[in-house]
This record gives C-alpha cells, sequence and structure tokens, in this order.
C-alpha cells in the first residue's frame, strides 16, 4: 500500500514534471521569452474593398450616330454604363471596368439574335465579352427577335480605365465573314 502506483497516469505526470523542469532550468539559463506580439492585419485588398462598396455606374454619352445593322438586325445603342461590379445577390467584380452595353434589336419574327461573340476594338486592341459578368447579370446576350417590338439585350466587356475613350468600337461579326462596327465614344 506504501509503493506508488505504476500507472500510465503516474508516468504521464512524471514526464509532465520533467518537461517543466526543464522549462525552468532553461529559463534559468536565457532568460524569460517575450510574449508573442500581435500579428499585423494585412494590408487590405483593393478588389475586396470594391467588391464591399458596391459602388454605383457610371453613365457614359450614347453616340448620336448609335444605329447599325448586324446579323440581320438593326442594332440601336440604348445606354452605356462603366461598373466594377456586375450582379445581384452572386457579383462579379474587377479593378479594371465593365463596359456594359444595353441595345435594343428590331428584326424579323422569330429570327434569333446572338451578340456572344461581339467585342470591342480600340485600335490594334481588342477585348471580347466577361461572360462571368455576363452570368452574374442573368441575362444571355442571345434573343429570338419580334417584328413588332424591339428586344433589348445587355453585354458586358471588361476593359481597363485606358479604353475607355474615343474610338472604342463595338463590333459584331457577321456569319457571312464580314463584321458590323459602331464607335461607341465619340470623338469630342
Amino acid at each position: 500500500s506504501g509503493c506508488p502506483e505504476n500507472t500510465p497516469q503516474a508516468r504521464a505526470d512524471d514526464r509532465l514534471l520533467a518537461r517543466l523542469k526543464a522549462e525552468k532550468d532553461r529559463e534559468a539559463r536565457d532568460g524569460v521569452r517575450a510574449a508573442p506580439t500581435r500579428a499585423e492585419p494585412p494590408p487590405p485588398n483593393p478588389l475586396a474593398e470594391l467588391a464591399a462598396r458596391q459602388s454605383a455606374g457610371r453613365p457614359l454619352p450614347v453616340p448620336s450616330q448609335a444605329v447599325f445593322s448586324a446579323r440581320g438586325a438593326t442594332l440601336r445603342v440604348v445606354a452605356l454604363e462603366a461598373t466594377h461590379t456586375v450582379g445581384e445577390g452572386i457579383t462579379v467584380t474587377t479593378d479594371d471596368w465593365f463596359l456594359k452595353v444595353t441595345l435594343s434589336a428590331l428584326g424579323p419574327a422569330g429570327a434569333a439574335l446572338d451578340l456572344s461573340t461581339a467585342t470591342l476594338a480600340l485600335g490594334n486592341e481588342s477585348f471580347a465579352a466577361a461572360r462571368d459578368a455576363q452570368a452574374a447579370f442573368k441575362q444571355p446576350a442571345r434573343a429570338t427577335l419580334n417584328s413588332k417590338t424591339e428586344t433589348r439585350l445587355t453585354l458586358f466587356f471588361e476593359v481597363p480605365e485606358v479604353a475607355l475613350k474615343p474610338g472604342l468600337s463595338l463590333v459584331v461579326a457577321n456569319p457571312e465573314g464580314a463584321s458590323s462596327s459602331l464607335e461607341l465614344l465619340a470623338r469630342q
């Protein structure tokens, strides 16, 4: 009854005591360790700030000659807007700009109009449709036309700030190989 127990708990206590004694000896030899410092927060992410801010779009002037023909339809530019964020609920944000081009289309009844391959051009540069922004907008860049009423289509393109200037044109390739274009941001 007077003998120490040789149980797993007793061996664990012995190891803990040995570690505490070793730490006390280390403190006596090296000194007390400084308390850990608080880590600095990471620098702010500009893209995350844009997404959180949900900034409003910046309307751009519609060109005076805003009508052109493409893919068998007559297209008219109704509105232009530059924005950083597109969508409701699920959104897409860029630190560049999404150019939102709203078109009104009129053509033969039942004709399919697909503008998902439209591009923007500025000099030698070309900007493809922003498919992620189009998906977040929840409306495709295609429609079935009605000969009596205009059909609205909205297209999105991701462009840098420097591209939002006169000379930026909407280019729609026709199935025959030729393309139609309209200068969106007119020269002053």
